[in-house]
């Protein structure tokens, strides 16, 4: 992928340094990018509209985040929206699905089926048993670059770090 800028921070050694600079500019698509930092590397990983450092939108353009699995910030690496739409065309930005706010709730209102159509385009299906919609990771990260590209939507992918488990309880009522 072709970035506008680089923004490492002080934790970045020279060597992460090296890797990511020549990972960013091998990728072809994001999900090279996401297989490399975040599965086999273990980062976190995210995805945002750019801001200047007055903290304006820089229009048109979109920022990459790389963290390390402690999460502290490696690099914001900045990118056109061409750049983004040239290797997901079938993505939308995400705001065409939104009507508005839930005036009783802090929550969107969406078309939802306009919404879920294109969930299912990207492979995304409802699992009952798992209470979410599943779907590929190229499904994924075509909704992370949708909430991207809509001019206010931050996305992150980061790996759960402690699990524990939950064990429920009965409780049986009158």
């Amino acid at each position: 992928m072709k970035a506008i800028e680089f923004d490492f921070t002080d934790a970045a050694t020279p060597e992460m340094r090296t890797a990511l600079l020549r990972l960013i500019e091998r990728a072809a698509t994001l999900d090279e990018i996401f297989e490399e930092w975040f599965l086999t590397q273990r980062g976190r990983f995210g995805l945002s509209f750019a801001t200047d450092d007055d903290d304006n939108q820089i229009p048109e353009t979109l920022a990459l985040f790389f963290d390390t699995t402690d999460g502290d910030s490696i690099l914001c690496a900045t990118i056109s929206h061409s750049e983004l739409i040239k290797a997901y065309p079938q993505v939308a930005p995400f705001n065409i699905f939104v009507k508005g706010w839930k005036v009783e709730s802090p929550s969107l209102e969406l078309h939802e089926q306009k919404y879920k159509r294109w969930l299912q385009r990207l492979g995304f299906t409802p699992s009952y048993a798992l209470m979410a919609r599943i779907g590929s990771r190229s499904g994924a990260l075509s909704v992370m670059v949708s909430f991207a590209l809509s001019g206010r939507g931050i996305a992150e992918a980061h790996h759960i770090v402690k699990w524990t488990p939950f064990f429920g309880q009965v409780f049986r009522g009158n």
